[in-house]
Formats: structure tokens, C-alpha cells, sequence
């Protein structure tokens, strides 16, 4: 759901917190779901109507608050708490599972709504009438407040500009929805090469620290509307030390625009890379194999392995004669530095001679 949609469709939005003791949890009838229900104490309402300072909620079917408890382990409000002091989270699953930082019982953003209908078969009509989150979008933190109350604006992007400058929570969210903007206007250019160029500054960065608010919405635009031209506009970056921490973003770009240009710099990489390996002392390389405690790899050993393991998706991806051509001049190497399955999986495409199909 967008943060538009978040805002518009929610019939209340309260700064909020639960109430100490309220959680309950309820077996839903007839099968194996089930929801909860709680008492939100408001401390101030963003949008909709409510005169009282507590209201009645439903977390329903995939909200689940959780109890973490000074011992840190984490079970569900149905096996009770026993603990005064312990934390209550909300936990949630559907297509992801996880959980949304922050205590309950202090002030988030509530994002509540009737159901347009029955969640579920055995629901009883009055839970039609009962406000409630069924989404983990609809739980934000209060330093959000600023963000979502422009979107009740008739132009949020004026207002979300003023917010967007340093590293809070509430700049990052105003630039990712600005950025968002952005990218859709580039959209609308229909030169590819220069919807290519546009897109590039939302794609870019010189360190993962820095990495652009929407970057992600950035790749996928460079292959799914740009495709090759998009794609080769990347080359002159991937040697590039200022972007070396771009690697793996332009070798998964590469991989799904199917792009065949950047093979050699991706074959040239994988023997420097086989080259680091050769230059260790078995001993040396033993610190790959061996999963005994006190036998780690060193972290250079992890990041080569890392590049190799991007390197060689994308030869899964895009079959080329010249990464076949590769693997098998590189094979006999590897097989010699480890031999049979010893190599944790990573290597072990190499030392068996990877197979690319359609080649």
C-alpha cells in the first residue's frame, strides 16, 4: 500500500498506545485462525473524529503482538505475560513475516479502518463495526507524524521538500516519496537514452551508507524500461573505485536486463578473483573449509566469495560463449586448490565446471 493510500483509506489515524493489560487473545471459530483485540489510549487524533481518550481495537488475522521478555526470548500474548516489564511488539506474516520496531504500550501512528468485509468466514457482524490494522503498514513511528500529515495536503510534495534535507527518519521517508515522484516523471520521457541518463543519479553511490532513497525502484526502471541502453550505461562505473560498492547492483541489473556487454569485465573479475585464491597457502585456504569453531574465513576470503557468487549468477543468467569459456580454463585451478566438495558450495561451481545452459 502506498503512503497516499495509507493516509486516504484509513478511517482513523491516532498517535496512540495500548493499554497496559487490554491485549486479548481470540480463537477464531471454526478453523485456525484467530485475532486480538485491545484498548488504544490516544494521545491526539491526525485525521477522523473521536471524542474519547481510549478506543476499542481488533489487530486482526496476521498481527500478532508479541511478548519479549527480560530474558529476550519472544512468545505470543496467548501464552500470557508474566512479566510486568516485558516489551510488547507487534509481530506480523502474510507474504513476509517479521516485526515492527517499538513497544506498544508507548505512542506509534495507527493507521485504523473498518473492514470493507468479513475477513473471515466465522467473523461475528459486530466486527464490522470495530476499527482495527490487518496490515503492517498501518503501525509507524511518531517521528513520522510531520510525513503522513502531508498527505492530507492537496500537494504533499510542497510540504515533504521541507522535510527531506540530513539523515532522520522523517527526511529519508520525504526523500524516498520524492525520489518516487521523480522516477515516475522520468518515466514519461520517451527517448530511452535519455530516460536512461535521467534515472542514473537515483541509481548511483559511492558508499552503501549513501545508497538513494528508492535506488531499488531506480535498478529496476534501468532494465524493465531502458533494458541494453540502460545497461550499458553502467560499464564505465564497474571499474570505477569511486563505485565499487555498486558491483553487485550492476551485475544483478546486468543479470535481468539479459545483458551480454559486461561478460568481459565480469570474466576479467573472476580471475583476479581465482588469482587471490592461488596466492593463499593451503592453510590459508583451510580457513574456507573448515567449519571448526576458531577456523573462520577472514573477511576478504568472504567478499571474494561473495563477488564470485554474484559473478556466476549472472553467467546463469545471461549464457554466453565467453563465460563458458571461461569456467572451463578456470576449472582445473579451482579442482586443484579444492579438491572434491570441499569448498562450502560457493567455489564448488567453479571447481566442478559450472554448466550454462544454452551455450
Amino acid at each position: 500500500m502506498s503512503d497516499t493510500d495509507l493516509v486516504q483509506k484509513s478511517d482513523l489515524i491516532v498517535i496512540a498506545h495500548v493499554k497496559p493489560g487490554s491485549i486479548v487473545f481470540i480463537p477464531q471459530e471454526g478453523g485456525s485462525s484467530w485475532r486480538h483485540t485491545a484498548v488504544l489510549v490516544i494521545s491526539e487524533v491526525i485525521k477522523g473524529k473521536n471524542a474519547s481518550t481510549e478506543l476499542p481495537v481488533v489487530f486482526r488475522y496476521g498481527m500478532d503482538p508479541l511478548v519479549i521478555g527480560k530474558d529476550g526470548n519472544i512468545r505470543g500474548v496467548s501464552r500470557g505475560i508474566s512479566d510486568p516489564n516485558s516489551q510488547i511488539v507487534m509481530g506480523y506474516q502474510g507474504g513476509e513475516y517479521g516485526t515492527i520496531p517499538g513497544d506498544l504500550a508507548k505512542d506509534h501512528i495507527w493507521f485504523l479502518r473498518f473492514p470493507p468485509a468479513p475477513i473471515h468466514p466465522t467473523d461475528k457482524p459486530a466486527d464490522q463495526n470495530v476499527l482495527g490494522v490487518s496490515e503492517p503498514e498501518e503501525l509507524q513511528p511518531v517521528e513520522l507524524k510531520s510525513y503522513f500529515e502531508a498527505f492530507l495536503a492537496l500537494n504533499p510534495e510542497d510540504i515533504l521538500k521541507n522535510y527531506a534535507s540530513g539523515n532522520s527518519t522523517l527526511a529519508i521517508r520525504s526523500k524516498t516519496y520524492l525520489n518516487h515522484l521523480a522516477i515516475a516523471q522520468i518515466l514519461k520521457e520517451p527517448d530511452v537514452q535519455k530516460r536512461a541518463q535521467l534515472l542514473l543519479p537515483y541509481f548511483l553511490f559511492t558508499d552503501d551508507k549513501d545508497r538513494p532513497p528508492d535506488q531499488g525502484e531506480a535498478a529496476l526502471q534501468l532494465w524493465e524500461s531502458c533494458g541494453q541502453t540502460g545497461a550499458a550505461m553502467l560499464l564505465p562505473y564497474f571499474d570505477n573505485p569511486k563505485y565499487r560498492a555498486m558491483r553487485s547492483d550492476i551485475m544483478s541489473l546486468w543479470a535481468n536486463a539479459q545483458y551480454h556487454g559486461g561478460i568481459p569485465l565480469l570474466v576479467d573479475l573472476l580471475t583476479k578473483e581465482t588469482t587471490y585464491w592461488q596466492n593463499q597457502t593451503p592453510d590459508q585456504r583451510d580457513l574456507w573449509v573448515d567449519v571448526r569453531p576458531g577456523h573462520s574465513p577472514t573477511m576478504d576470503q568472504i567478499t571474494s566469495m561473495r563477488r564470485i557468487e554474484m559473478i556466476l549468477f549472472v553467467f546463469r543468467q545471461v549464457p554466453d560463449a565467453n563465460a563458458k569459456a571461461a569456467i572451463a580454463k578456470l576449472s582445473p585451478i579451482w579442482k586443484k586448490m579444492f579438491p572434491g566438495d570441499s569448498s562450502r558450495g560457493l567455489g564448488q561451481e567453479l571447481n566442478q565446471g559450472l554448466m550454462i545452459p544454452g551455450v
